[in-house]
């Protein structure tokens, strides 16, 4: 050992004796070690080293903050320190991400560290087995010897030196845009090195060279004999590059791949709107094969359905050209409210061209009145507002040009006897003739439930004998109440009976209109409950004789049956420049055809004209 070494010794010795230490904490796997080193006076600071309970060879001095290697004595009861010439060693920080530039210096240190350890324990009597520096971790089970195929300190420092400059001369440099600022630059390709040899990825130098060669028979002859080392042929290093690109950002290209490109990116330009071409309107009729609806033959029986207002009261002519109806109905505003605005001009005129281009004329118009009329309450505040919606209505058709008017003529609500509600209904109907001109009140048989008037037809005979103007009133029959009213109408010898009992009650004279419904309800149910034609209670005879008899000949035949299926979508704005129905979207075989449209051109095969 050499005299600074001895020196060194001594004076930890003696620091060992005059600066107490705590007990060593005993580990199964191995001998005990001092947990802790405390200074308890000294002049510099008051500092306490941590060190793991496992063993290490090296400790930090609290007082010259060097590393310090700890050796047990011979009989166990005292620790020896000897100072080695390490740096002080620093709490482990976070590993951060290191650059291609600081690679070199970093290896170089870590191999000159470790070389410094390999010396120092060359001439100690414990084998190095751990290293004190954080980035270096040594295999305990590797027995490493100072003399390295018989090179001295100096020549494997100066052999780390050479592999180190070597290893990054070899690895290829980040390139580096000189346009962009720093702040700009990312994080370019990172180049990995990998060798061949067991050691770890720092231990490239001195490290990878000592595991590497082996040792000789004779180490004498490996050095000259004037004292200067004798060249010896290095030990290859097969370094492996890898390219790992890191994208921080996915919106923004990659710099490193901008970088490598030798063209610049291409930057594509914003293609210019097209403009849309403009069709006149005799181009777009000129587009569709429609035949005007108006130039169809009118058959006897008008079949229709009741149609929606959605979108505008022209477009309820539209839905029911759609669906092949020579008659329909419509709502002249909700049902369901009491008020609404009026019609303006311009709706009163689409309507009016709109019945005119498709052929339908006033007595091909059936309108539903709202439900919430009731002309029969006894109430009087009830009956107030029943009577100005009333009114209202009849108005309503008045601008549009319809010459009938179909409503429920109300209930009881069990506050009267039905004679006197009948008689409130016939007054209501007298005074609203003189607010009006032309409109025929229809007047709708009921099914009978609650206290509803007009389920019988002497209900019908009595508001009508005690209207004034007989020309302005009028009755709808409705199949599906007449059967649930209690009236048979399900064979042609039974409905005729009931043509028959209605002629002789009320007279036909006054029929200005019928509700063709099935029912879900059994005979005498009093139950309103409308299914489509021929798939209800009512069955198929009772419309085949309504269809082939004369006496329901030119008066609106409406359908108030669900709809399951509303066919393909119409273009309202081109069918009502083109005069008939014109549609876009899927096809009628890929949507399935209206239901209206199926049972209307059923009811019209029933016919045998």
């Amino acid at each position: 050992m050499s005299q600074g070494r001895q020196r060194i010794a001594r004076v930890a010795t003696r620091r060992q004796h005059t600066e107490p230490v705590s007990s060593p904490a005993k580990d199964a796997s191995g001998p005990g070690l001092p947990v802790q080193l405390r200074k308890r006076s000294h002049s510099r600071a008051t500092a306490t080293a941590q060190i793991t309970a496992e063993p290490q060879p090296f400790v930090t001095d609290p007082v010259s903050f060097k590393s310090v290697k700890q050796e047990a004595s011979a009989d166990g009861s005292e620790a020896v320190h000897v100072v080695s010439t390490e740096q002080p060693v620093k709490p482990p920080r976070a590993r951060k991400r290191k650059q291609p530039e600081a690679q070199d210096q970093t290896s170089e240190a870590h191999a000159s560290h470790v070389l410094a350890h390999t010396a120092a324990a060359a001439d100690g009597k414990q084998p190095v087995t751990a290293s004190s520096s954080p980035n270096t971790v040594c295999s305990p089970r590797r027995r490493t010897k100072a003399s390295v195929n018989g090179k001295t300190e100096d020549t494997l420092l100066a052999n780390a030196a050479d592999m180190v400059q070597q290893a990054a001369l070899s690895v290829a440099e980040p390139v580096s845009n000189p346009a962009k600022s720093p702040k700009q630059q990312k994080p370019r390709a990172k180049a990995v090195i990998k060798s061949e040899t067991a050691a770890e990825p720092e231990a490239t130098g001195a490290a990878v060279s000592a595991q590497q060669a082996e040792p000789t028979k004779n180490s004498a002859t490996n050095a000259d004999t004037s004292g200067k080392p004798r060249k010896q042929r290095k030990p290859k290093v097969v370094v492996k590059t890898e390219t790992v690109v890191v994208k921080e950002d996915p919106e923004t290209p990659d710099a490193s791949a901008v970088a490598l490109s030798d063209e610049s990116p291409k930057k594509s330009k914003p293609r210019k709107p097209r403009a849309k071409k403009v069709l006149t309107v005799e181009q777009l009729l000129e587009s569709v094969d429609v035949v005007p609806y108006r130039e169809r033959v009118m058959p006897k029986k008008w079949v229709g359905a009741h149609v929606s207002m959605g979108g505008g009261l022209e477009r309820a002519v539209v839905r029911a050209a759609s669906i092949g109806a020579n008659a329909f109905a419509l709502d002249t505003k909700s049902k369901r409210q009491w008020e609404s605005k009026p019609i303006e001009v311009d709706t009163a005129d689409k309507f009016k061209q709109a019945c005119k281009d498709y052929g339908f004329g006033p007595e091909h118009i059936l309108p539903h009145g709202s439900y919430l009329i009731n002309l029969a309450s006894a109430d009087p505040a009830l009956l107030t507002k029943s009577y100005n919606a009333f009114v209202d209505e009849l108005k309503r058709c008045e601008i549009l040009g319809i010459r009938l008017y179909n409503f429920h003529p109300g209930s009881t609500c069990g506050k009267c006897p039905p004679e006197e509600s009948m008689d409130r209904i016939a007054e209501q109907i007298n005074k609203a003739h003189t607010e009006t001109n032309s409109v025929i009140v229809v007047l709708e048989n009921m099914a009978g439930a609650g206290g509803s008037v007009g389920h019988k037809f002497e209900y019908l005979h009595h508001i009508i004998d005690k209207v004034q103007d007989k020309a302005r009133v009028g009755v709808c029959l409705d199949t599906c109440h007449l059967f649930a009213g209690g009236y048979d109408v399900a064979s042609p010898e039974t409905f005729e009976q009931v043509v028959a009992e209605f002629d002789e009650v009320v007279g036909l004279q006054y029929l200005k209109g019928m509700h063709v419904n099935d029912s879900k309800a059994a005979l005498g149910s009093k139950r309103d409950r409308h299914e489509n034609v021929a798939k209800g209670l009512i069955g198929k005879d009772c419309f085949s004789f309504l269809m082939n008899d004369d006496r329901f000949n030119g008066i609106p035949l409406i359908m108030e049956t669900p709809v399951q299926c509303e066919g393909p979508h119409i273009d309202y704005k081109l069918s009502l420049l083109a005069g008939g129905p014109v549609y876009k979207g899927p096809s009628e075989a890929e949507t399935g055809i209206n239901t209206d449209k199926r049972d209307i051109a059923w009811l019209n095969s029933l016919s045998r004209d």
